[in-house]
Parts: C-alpha cells; structure tokens; sequence
C-alpha cells in the first residue's frame, strides 16, 4: 500500500505532472546538477554560479571540506581554495591574484 502525506499549501514549492513536492524532494529531483558529480542535490551549495552537493564543495588543493558558511575560503579560477592552501601557493601568483581582484574592484559601478 501507498502512503500518502498531506503537505500545507505554503510547504508546496511546485507541482509537476506527477504531482506536487516539498522543497527539499523538489530540489533533489529536479534541481541543478552538483558541479562535481552531476548529481541534483537537495543540500545545494551555489558559489561562483555553480551548484555543489554541500559534500562536493571541497578545496581545489586537499579536497578537505568547506563549509558555506564558512567565509575562510578563497576563489581562484572559479574553485574554492582553504586558507591554508592558498598560503602554500607562490608568491608570485598570490601577487596576480590581489592585483586582478583589486583591477576587478576598480572597474565596478559605485553603488549608490
């Protein structure tokens, strides 16, 4: 027998032809694929305009996990870097990373 559960309208994030769904069973059955497994995911994580599984979004340089609330994390190339890896980077390409960042920074609207 089929178990059915009855879901308060404002629970409802959209009805397809098969009928309606809970965000988080929404989110994992039709939601944007994880840039690292391709899979959909119900605990997405969207950082430089990519979704992630939150267990996928990890540093580029040790795979060890980073928490999206977690601010101490930096870009490069569009993947997310730790703190600490990115201090074991060269010098050199930590010096063109902050002068493009800081030309990326110059070159946007004041806000009013």
């Amino acid at each position: 027998s089929t178990k059915l559960e009855v879901l308060a309208p404002e629970a409802v994030v959209s009805t397809q032809s098969t009928g309606a769904y809970c965000e988080l069973h929404y989110r994992k059955l039709f939601g944007d694929p994880c840039f690292y497994c391709c899979k959909s995911a119900a605990d997405e994580i969207i950082q430089f305009n990519k979704t992630w599984c939150e267990d996928h979004f990890t540093c580029h340089g040790c795979d060890g996990q980073i928490k999206h609330n977690n601010s101490k994390f930096l870009e490069i190339d569009l993947l997310p870097y730790c703190k600490k890896c990115y201090g074991k980077l060269p010098e050199e390409l930590k010096k063109r990373l902050k002068k493009a960042a800081e030309s990326l920074e110059r070159k946007k609207p004041a806000k009013k």
